[in-house]
This record gives structure tokens, C-alpha cells and sequence, in this order.
């Protein structure tokens, strides 16, 4: 299970994709201002660990 975990924790494509749908599933469910901020903030923080994981 560890294996599996680490796997999917350093394949930067999948966690890319899980962080992604995080940010945007909520956002589709909001409206004007909050979806705005959300959606910046999401853009914001993947940018921010792809540069790191890098």
C-alpha cells in the first residue's frame, strides 16, 4: 500500500490531475466572485509545486 502511495505521490502527472480537479470540481459549483478567487488560487498552487516537484 506504501508502494502504491509513493508511486502515485511522485508520478507528478496523476497528483497534477488530482490537484487540478480539486481546485476546479468546487469551482464549477460557485458562482462570480468566490469561483474567481478559487479558481486563482488553484492556478496559483499548482504553478507554485510543479516549478517545485521540478
Amino acid at each position: 500500500m506504501k508502494q502504491i502511495l509513493k508511486k502515485i505521490w511522485t508520478d507528478k502527472g496523476i497528483l497534477f490531475l488530482v490537484l487540478m480537479a480539486i481546485y476546479i470540481v468546487p469551482a464549477f459549483f460557485l458562482n462570480g466572485y468566490y469561483k474567481q478567487v478559487i479558481l486563482a488560487a488553484g492556478y496559483i498552487s499548482m504553478i507554485y509545486f510543479y516549478i517545485h516537484m521540478h
